[in-house]
Formats: C-alpha cells, structure tokens, sequence
C-alpha cells in the first residue's frame, strides 16, 4: 500500500536538510558552552572538532541529527573562521570525507548524553504511542507530524528523519483502519455494495471506470465544465445520502477519510478492485470527492463574483471616462451662454439708461434680441447630456451595468446555488431563505422573496423598473440574481 504523502517535495527537502540559519543563529547555536567544552578539547582531529560543533549546533536548533552530506558548506566555513583556522580553504571542500560516519555516530551519542536527551531508538514506542493518540483525535496526518515533532523537542526525545514520520503515520492509519474495516464489513449490506461498486464497474473493456474519471476535478469556469461538474456532484452526492446510515456508523475521521481517498485516488483500478478494503477505500473516496467539489463549488462562486464585479467596475470608468470631453464641451457651452446672457441683461440695461424715448428703446431691445442664439442640434446634445448627468444615479448606473453581466454570472453560478446542500442550522437566515427561494423557483425567478433587507435601499429600488410598453412596474430577476451571488460570496468571505 502506498504511504501517504504528508509534505510536498520540496518541504521534504527542507525537512531532511540542515536548518539554514542567518549570522546571528550561527553565531548563537555555534557556540559552546560547558559541558561541552571540556569535550572538544579532548578532540584531536580538525574535522572530527568542525563535525562536533555543527552537529551540536543543529541539534540545538531543531532537536535532530543530520547526515555530513547535508550540512550546509557556509556553516562549515563560519566554523573555521570561528575557530581562527586560516589554512582550511582546501580542507572545506573535503570534509565530507574526512568526518566519518563512525565519528558523527559517537558525536551524536555524546551530545545527547550531555544535553540529558533521549535517543530517538530509546523512545521510539512513545514516539508511535504520541501519533496514534493524534490519529485518534481526528488529526489531520500532516499536523500529526508537526504536532509529534513539536512534542519530541518539548520532551526532549530526539526527533527523527521525514520518512520515519511517513512510516509510523501510515502505518497508525491502517492500525486504525482495521477496526474501521472489522465495523463495515459488518454493516455493510448488498446494496451498499453496489453502489460503490458503481466506482470501478466497467460496461466495455476500453471504457474508463468512474473513480478514473472523477479523481481530477476539472478548475474551469466554462459554463460547460461547471455543468458537467454539477452533474457529477449531483451523482456523488445522490451516493453519498443513500449511504449515509452506513457512515454514521463507522464513525469516521478526517485523517483516515484524507488518507485512504488519497490511496484510492492514486491506485491501480485493478488493484483496488480485488483489495480486502476496497469498500472503505471506496467509501472515504466518496466522501473526499463530494467535500472536493463541495469546495470548488464554492471557489467558483467567489471566483466569478470578483470578477463580474470588478467587470461592471471597469465598464463604469469606461463609461465615464469616455463622456469626459463631452462633458468638457457641454460645460464650456453652459459657461459661454452664461456669459452671452450677461452681456444682452448688460445691454439692456444700457438701452434702458439711454436718453431716447420710449419706442427707439423698444425698437433697441427687439433688433437685439433678433439675434440667432438658438443651439445647434450639436449643441442641444451637449446640453442634454448634462441634463442626463445631472439627474442619474451613480448607484443605478452601476446596477445597471451589474445588471448586463448577469447572464455571463448566472451561466456559472445559477446551476451550482441551485443543487448545493445548505445547513439551515449554520446557514445565515436571509442568506437561506434567498436560497432556499432561489431553489424553489429553479432559478426561474418572477418576484423576490418576501426579506430582502439584505439589499441597500437604492437596490432594492433598482429591482424594478416602469415598462412604457405594459405600462407596468417590472421585477429585474437578473439584476436580484447577481446581488443574491454577490451576498453569498461576501457570506462565505467572512466565513472564511
């Protein structure tokens, strides 16, 4: 059986290499204090005394032991220069075999012996004693090794290296499997069988069975890679409620679930197929895979909810940014007019004033006001453009933009609110109550629900809208659909 990876590679090669430390570790963790001093100067050879300090000092640092060749060359050189040794330039590059396996496995044993430490080999049955209590605690397998390690160091047990975790971690979950396995072939009725059989039944040799297809859970957002992705949930999940009184009770825990999906998801399919616990590895694949796409799902929706909105963003400074010389020249017009009606109020106040009687001032104001002042069609746009500027909302104008990314968003976001469980229990009540509406009416929305004080007043006004054609208030269900998307994903953001 295939152990479980509890680190990616390149954490295991940190893991197992030397801690790497800045000047100011070095100069701490390389330093010697008593008792210790009186043992490097019984040391004779210069390698065996540069071993002797680095493997303290690392042991120090992390509580473990490593091989010569992972110890990192700069400490090796900040050793020498410690130790005021100027002709070691060849030396450096040669300790590796010079400082024997033999000496750093003697220098170990003094340096525990000294710091009042126990051997990994003299704990090692409280070092699987201390997982097992982990595992059986619901741990995850990759904090049981950070926990175990953290552990050892505090009881002063030396820890060991990355694989030793690996094995002892495995093996307690299949220590622990085995009376998991002993439970479900008890309960295990034919018809629970057969459904899990489901996952590795093939109709025609070439056909792919169900577990290969269904490992790789597809990250698009392509309406169609979501659809195909609600399906498969839907099919899943459908398993996983006809199977639910067998779960219960087996009593099963994250640990033993995250491993054994993981093994089903990288086995051979003939393999698994005549293995003694293909049943509990098929039912904890099951089980990962809804929590799986359960997560996508909800990704998904933050994902595009982002995005539609910063989309509607850009097209709202798109729109004003695009109106601005236009604006520019309507405001010019406004301030030119301004000053042409000044300047007539002037000169008829001057005509006004003028000595001539009453009938050439007559004659005065009518000759002035034959003057052509009436916009040219050009100009009456630009005035009603500032017109337009003046009465419209920036909300509405946003909403009205949000509006025409609906479809884009209800594409990806409609069939998986739709077909998604929800605890009514740990759900938000409005939030549930949209859902729960949304659900009802399949996505095919006429009206709102009665509660939708989840919504800013100007969006709510914004739901409707008066027809000239109908002469009717109309509901915008596209409109309400993305706000609803856009109040779940702040829901799940501040759940998360």
């Amino acid at each position: 059986m295939s152990r479980i990876k509890l680190l990616q590679p390149k954490e295991i090669v940190l893991f197992n290499q030397a801690p790497l430390l800045n000047l100011e570790e070095k100069s701490h963790f390389f330093s010697l204090q008593p008792p210790f001093v009186e043992e490097f100067k019984e040391l004779r050879d210069g390698h065996a005394k540069v071993g002797f300090i680095l493997q303290l000092g690392y042991f120090k640092c992390s509580g473990r032991f490593y091989g010569v060749n992972q110890f990192n060359e700069a400490d090796i050189m900040f050793v020498v220069k410690q130790l005021g040794w100027k002709d070691w330039g060849n030396k450096v590059a040669n300790f590796q075999d010079n400082y024997s396996y033999q000496t750093s496995y003697k220098h170990r044993l003094k340096i525990l012996a000294l710091s009042g430490w126990s051997s990994f080999e003299e704990k090692q049955t409280e070092f699987n004693h201390r997982i097992r209590l982990l595992i059986d605690q619901q741990m995850l397998p990759r904090k049981v090794l950070w926990k175990t390690l953290e552990y050892l160091f505090n009881n002063r047990i030396e820890s060991p290296s990355y694989d030793t975790y690996r094995r002892a971690i495995s093996q307690a979950l299949i220590d622990s499997s085995e009376a998991i396995s002993a439970t479900l072939f008890n309960h295990l009725s034919d018809q629970d069988k057969g459904v899990l059989d489901l996952f590795i039944l093939r109709e025609k040799s070439y056909q792919k069975t169900e577990i290969a297809a269904f490992r790789t859970v597809s990250q698009s957002q392509k309406p169609s890679d979501i659809k195909e992705n609600v399906i498969i949930f839907k099919t899943l999940k459908d398993r996983l409620v006809r199977l639910d009184s067998l779960i219960k009770k087996l009593n099963l825990t994250d640990a033993v679930i995250d491993y054994h999906a993981h093994w089903a998801s990288i086995a051979d399919t003939q393999k698994l197929a005549v293995h003694s616990d293909k049943y509990l590895f098929l039912l904890c694949f099951l089980i990962h895979q809804v929590r799986v796409r359960n997560d996508y799902f909800m990704d998904t929706i933050l994902q595009c909810v982002n995005s539609a909105k910063k989309y509607s963003e850009r097209l709202e400074a798109k729109d004003y940014f695009e109106n601005r010389k236009q604006r520019a020249k309507a405001m010019k017009l406004l301030v030119e007019s301004r000053k042409d009606y000044k300047q007539q109020i002037e000169a008829i106040k001057t005509i006004v004033k003028s000595p001539h009687d009453a009938q050439q001032k007559v004659d005065f104001i009518e000759d002035l006001f034959e003057v052509d002042t009436d916009l040219q069609p050009e100009d009456e746009a630009l005035v009603a453009l500032i017109e337009a500027e003046l009465t419209k909302s920036k909300e509405r104008t946003f909403h009205d933009i949000w509006e025409s990314r609906s479809i884009w968003l209800s594409n990806r976001v409609g069939e998986i609110i739709q077909y998604l469980p929800f605890n009514s229990e740990t759900t938000d009540p409005i939030l549930f109550q949209t859902i729960t509406h949304f659900q009802t009416h399949k996505g095919k929305l006429t009206k709102p629900p009665k509660d939708i004080s989840w919504l800013s007043d100007s969006e709510q006004d914004s739901l409707t809208f008066y027809d000239e054609v109908t002469q009717k208030e109309k509901f915008r269900g596209r409109l309400y659909k993305r706000n609803a998307a856009r109040m779940y994903s702040s829901k799940l953001l501040k759940v998360a």
